[in-house]
């Protein structure tokens, strides 16, 4: 179907917007679709939608932005099966600022999530604040400009949610770390180029540790190059 309306497109020459009903199984069955696009494959890489060097915390420094999207606002408690705990989001952000301090790389975290009313929810963020180093946790901010920060990250931690896989899939220059896929999930989308937790603690593989060390340990170049090569990344 897709290829008779492009078709058609072409010989008419005129843009054409597709509706598609059932995107979730779409991309279940196409994690790759995004990479198709021009503008958005990895071995053709767009400007970042900020022109700023390394961190908008440290001003021009050079240094990594760890991004962190933690789903709390509509998930009201973690028994809910599309919540992950803090610890998932904890351990994965510890174990890259271990390959960035391994490398001499300077980096800042930013947290995003909305406040929790709960003691525990309370609890959650001073566990956050206590155990992350050079931290802003950004809670309730602009949907848009949060979208905005994460599209543009050096290393995205995605939560299960459709809010995370938006910046996550536009932003094909970043390491893209996130859960292993939940059948309870609608969308199960793992484009080839994405970084898969052991579980649901977020342990990462000694091959995807590997992987973080080697973008990381790169320049611009460097990194291009990695991206390029992105269908021969680790799956889990």
């Amino acid at each position: 179907m897709l290829a008779n309306v492009t078709e058609t497109a072409l010989r008419l020459q005129r843009p054409t917007v597709v509706r598609i009903e059932w995107v979730h199984n779409f991309l279940s069955d196409c994690p790759d679709l995004f990479f198709h696009v021009p503008a958005w494959r990895p071995s053709n890489p767009q400007p970042q939608p900020v022109d700023w060097q390394g961190s908008w915390l440290l001003d021009g420094s050079g240094s990594k932005r760890i991004v962190v999207h933690m789903r709390r606002g509509d998930v009201t408690s973690l028994t809910t099966k599309r919540a992950l705990p803090t610890s998932f989001y904890l351990n994965v952000v510890k174990q890259v600022i271990q390959v960035c301090d391994f490398l001499g790389r300077d980096y800042t975290v930013e947290w995003f999530t909305e406040a929790g009313s709960t003691a525990a929810d309370h609890e959650d963020l001073l566990r956050v604040r206590r155990e992350i180093p050079n931290l802003t946790v950004l809670l309730n901010s602009d949907i848009l400009w949060n979208w905005h920060q994460m599209a543009s990250a050096d290393v995205f931690v995605m939560s299960k949610s459709a809010y995370s896989m938006v910046p996550a899939v536009v932003n094909p220059n970043a390491l893209i770390i996130r859960a292993p896929p939940a059948t309870i999930c609608k969308v199960s989308c793992q484009p080839s180029n994405w970084l898969l937790t052991e579980d649901f603690e977020g342990n990462l593989p000694q091959e995807a540790l590997y992987y973080v060390r080697r973008r990381l340990s790169g320049g611009a170049a460097a990194a291009a190059q990695e991206q390029a090569a992105t269908h021969t990344v680790l799956q889990q």
